[in-house]
This record gives structure tokens, C-alpha cells and sequence, in this order.
């Protein structure tokens, strides 16, 4: 039985998934460390449910609404490792989560009979990648079309959606894994209190923003847009503040002062929205004392933990 791992279109979107696995370990973690880590936060945010071919609605684990419930969107799209994409409607209630219009073509369109199951992973707030097996833990074929098949809802609440959030991509729903410019900056007192990011226009601002006051779109790590208007510090100190929501990403991300935080972009010029990078993670290593009754000095055991940094 194979696993996503195996799978090289995701080795791209496994990247992608949630932001997370962007995600750099720093200090003395080497290579190795790095993937092993990236391995264990995808399997995190990697569920199971059944397929219940009479229900038009599929209900999401109890654990994956806990735990990611209030990140998803109202529209999310589901693909599989052939890039077929199809669009369904998330319904909160009650503190579960369902996936609604748009769930039953999945049985028409890979052939699913009783006792299905999909398993997922939770990319970002709209975009899952699956897998679906039979009753006896086989995998279904995947149709292989070219291009691949994309279905999106037809309702006119869908479209209004799709067109009011920033797209990922030239037609995907993920976020960038590499970007042209880049920037990291420490935040100060003044930057997270006064409601507004001030940054050196000089740099990496002259050379990636327009040259003009105008809004630009801060694409947070676990895929929400915030809108931030761009003006020109005062008195020529070559600065450019950022207000409107940045207030709230400061709350939303729990940034305080002293965090340290990094843009990047994906356009060499003129780009009108921004990305917020995850933050790093710590490598904490330990080492116990050796235990009381082994001779000598006794063995010395390591462990690692790796934790958000903010």
C-alpha cells in the first residue's frame, strides 16, 4: 500500500501543505533533521473519514475540527495526485465540519462504492489533497486527463467567493513555495503597538512594491489575506508604513515585540501582494543525567523537540 511520500506530484504541494513545510529548523539542525520534521507536521494535518455514499454532505473528524476547524474556508478545493480538482462547499455547525455541494461528484467521478474512504491532507484553508480507497484499503484509480479535470461549484455565492480572495498560483490554491525577494525583519515595540509596520523603503520595498501609495495584500502562512494600505513615511526618511489590518495579523499571529518575521514576494517588480513566512522552528536538544544505578558514569540519552518559535 503506497503513501503520499511516494507520490512525486506531491512532493511540490507537500511543501505547500499549510505553509508548515516551508518551515526551516534552525541552529544545529542538518538536512536530515530538517525533512524528518517536515515528515512529522504533514502527518499531523494527514486524516481519515469514510465516504458515505447515500449522505450528500461528508462530516470531517472530530479531531481535524478541533484542530483546524475555525482555519478553513467556506470553499475548499479537493485534489488528487493527478491534479484533478474539484471545489466543495464547507459547512460549519455546531462545531463540526462537512463538506457539502460538491461532495457527491467524488463518488460518480472515481467510482466509489460502499465502504470508501479519503484520506487528507490539510494543504491550507482551501485546498485538501486526497486519497480514496475501497472497502478493503485499495486505492481507486485516479482519472488521468490532460489537462486535469477542475469542476467548480456553480453558485453564485462560489463565484463571488473566488473572486474576492487572492489566487495562489496561475490555477492552484496553495501558497509559493519560492519567492524572488525576501526580507526579514525583527519587530519593535512601535511595530506591534501602534498599528502600523514601518520598514525601509530602500531595498527590498523600492525594489519589489510600487513607487506610490497604494493597498497591498499580506498573504499570512496559513493562507488568510489581510489588506494593508502602503504610504510614505514623512519628512523624506525614506521609510513606507503599513497600516489597515496589520494590527490584526499581529493579534491573529501572535507577533509581540522582539519576533521576528519574513516577506517575501513573488513578482521582481510592482507586486501587489505580499507573503508572511511561517516562523522558524527551535531544535532543543537535552541531555539526561545517567541513571542512578548504571556503573560508571552511565549512558547519557539525547532528545530533541521542535516548537514554533512564536
Amino acid at each position: 500500500m503506497e503513501n503520499f511520500g511516494n507520490f512525486t506530484m506531491y512532493a511540490k504541494d507537500r511543501e505547500a501543505a499549510g505553509a508548515v513545510c516551508l518551515t526551516k529548523v534552525q541552529g544545529n539542525a542538518g538536512g536530515e533533521i530538517d525533512k524528518r520534521v517536515m515528515k512529522d507536521l504533514v502527518s499531523l494535518r494527514t486524516f481519515h473519514m469514510e465516504y458515505d455514499i447515500c449522505s450528500r454532505k461528508g462530516r470531517l473528524p472530530a479531531c481535524f475540527a478541533r484542530a483546524f476547524g475555525l482555519q478553513v474556508g467556506p470553499y475548499a478545493m479537493l485534489r488528487d495526485q493527478n491534479q484533478n480538482e474539484i471545489e466543495v462547499a464547507i459547512e460549519k455547525k455546531s462545531g463540526k465540519v462537512y463538506f457539502a455541494d460538491g461532495w457527491t461528484f467524488l463518488k460518480t467521478f472515481y467510482g466509489i462504492l460502499a465502504g470508501g474512504w479519503v484520506t487528507f491532507i490539510f494543504a491550507n484553508r482551501h485546498l485538501f489533497l486526497i486519497e480514496v480507497r475501497n472497502l478493503y484499503g485499495g486505492e481507486l484509480e485516479y482519472p488521468r486527463l490532460d489537462p486535469p479535470l477542475r469542476v467548480l461549484l456553480e453558485s453564485q455565492a462560489a463565484k463571488d467567493y473566488r473572486k474576492s480572495f487572492v489566487r495562489y498560483g496561475n490555477n492552484a490554491l496553495f501558497l509559493p513555495t519560492v519567492f524572488c525577494h525576501t526580507m526579514v525583519k525583527q519587530l519593535t515595540s512601535e511595530d506591534v503597538s501602534s498599528g502600523f509596520l514601518k520598514l525601509n523603503w530602500l531595498g527590498f520595498c523600492q525594489s519589489t512594491l510600487p513607487a506610490e501609495s497604494t493597498e497591498i495584500t499580506l498573504i499570512d502562512y496559513l493562507g488568510y489575506p489581510w489588506k494593508l494600505l502602503m504610504e510614505f513615511g514623512r519628512d523624506g526618511d525614506m521609510t513606507c508604513l503599513f497600516k489597515g489590518e496589520w494590527e490584526g495579523v499581529c493579534r491573529a499571529r501572535c507577533l509581540v515585540q522582539g519576533s521576528t518575521v519574513k516577506f517575501g514576494v513573488t513578482e521582481s517588480c510592482n507586486n501587489s501582494v505580499m507573503y508572511l513566512c511561517p516562523p522558524q522552528m527551535l531544535v532543543l536538544k537535552s541531555m539526561l543525567p545517567p541513571c542512578a544505578n548504571a556503573g560508571g558514569d552511565g549512558p547519557s540519552y539525547r532528545f530533541e523537540q521542535y516548537l514554533w518559535k512564536n
